[in-house]
């Protein structure tokens, strides 16, 4: 009954616009046909997530096999088996189309017996990765610290971070420093293991790496003091950068550019905006290896339950609204949109 009365809430508002109005807005084709579940074909689709929020997978399967019996989702054995491909990293195919579904952060993640929170500042992040700082008694991570006595001790920079993390990094912290300096200390590792880097991290040591699988792991981060004050990289602020962000469609794929000049946007619920955390990575959704209705049926089923909050409650961050439908155009390609009623005059 429920899904009858929203198709039929589609055709009203739908109606409303044809005859001599102008034409329908792809975009209110795409949100229109959200109201309702487009199942496409049948099958068993493989999809592989970051581990940070893998757990998705499974959130989301059972409202796809609720919604439509004939499809079902499964975690890819391998990067290489999955036909949907989720992640900060880039796809190990040729995507057939690629759109984002979510923002995760770069996180400075520190490991020392002395401290579980420390505020670094640009010029702070800059010295550790570029290896001008290598003491934890260095003065000026001492004067960000006034009530951290910082041991006499070396700072181990885990080498292996993300392309994507590092460049966000470098950009923002360039920007609270006055002059951007590469993280020669940091080398991008298609395949690393996050979860295992940080179990494994010893004492004094230092990481950049996702906010999705620090939290997870529980992990210490560091704070980022930013002109407006001390920032912690949570939901609001990390929405905030994230509206920061341009995006551009070419074809079957969406790219984003963060713009440094942008206003950031306040929160949903909220009237003002937080200080934006501006070192933020897209997590793209990938569609690999054979393109099908089933496969795009899933791909857009993923974008709706974003705007159900179903994404933003696995440590990342949701779209804002006019990005995820723009994702769901792209994503959902191919599967019927409402079709206009005729209205006589």
């Amino acid at each position: 009954m429920k899904v009858s009365r929203l198709v039929v809430i589609a055709a009203v508002s739908l109606a409303t616009l044809t005859a001599c109005d102008p034409p329908i807005p792809q975009s209110l084709l795409v949100e229109q046909a959200e109201q309702v579940v487009q199942c496409g074909d049948s099958g068993e689709i493989s999809v592989y997530m970051d581990p940070g929020f893998a757990d998705l997978i499974y959130t989301w399967g059972e409202p796809i096999a609720t919604a439509c019996p004939d499809l079902s989702i499964f975690e890819a054995e391998t990067l290489e088996d999955a036909q949907i491909f989720a992640s900060i990293f880039d796809a190990q195919c040729e995507p057939i189309a690629s759109a984002p579904i979510a923002f995760d952060a770069a996180a400075v993640v520190f490991y020392l017996d002395e401290a579980f929170s420390i505020n670094l500042s640009g010029e702070a992040i800059q010295g550790i990765f570029t290896g001008a700082i290598s003491n934890w008694s260095d003065p000026l991570v001492s004067e960000l610290n006034p009530e951290v006595s910082f041991p006499n001790l070396p700072i181990q920079v885990i080498p292996n971070s993300n392309r994507h993390l590092i460049d966000a990094m470098q950009q923002w912290s360039g920007e609270l420093a006055g002059v951007e300096k590469s993280f020669t200390l940091l080398k991008d590792d298609p395949k690393a293991v996050f979860s295992d880097l940080i179990f494994e991290m010893p004492a004094g040591s230092i990481a950049l790496m996702p906010l999705s699988e620090a939290s997870i792991a529980g992990a210490t981060v560091a704070n980022i003091e930013t002109p407006e004050g001390t920032l912690l990289a949570d939901q609001q602020s990390i929405y905030a950068g994230s509206t920061m962000f341009s995006t551009e469609t070419n074809g079957q794929i969406i790219t984003t550019k963060f713009e440094t000049q942008a206003t950031p946007l306040p929160s949903p619920g909220t009237s003002e905006a937080a200080i934006p955390y501006k070192a933020l990575v897209p997590v793209n959704l990938t569609i690999c290896g054979e393109d099908s209705l089933a496969v795009r049926a899933v791909a857009r089923f993923a974008v709706r339950l974003d705007a159900q909050g179903l994404i933003a409650t696995s440590a990342l961050v949701a779209l804002e609204e006019k990005v995820r439908v723009a994702s769901a155009a792209v994503l959902g390609s191919g599967l019927p949109l409402p079709e206009v009623p005729e209205v006589s005059n």
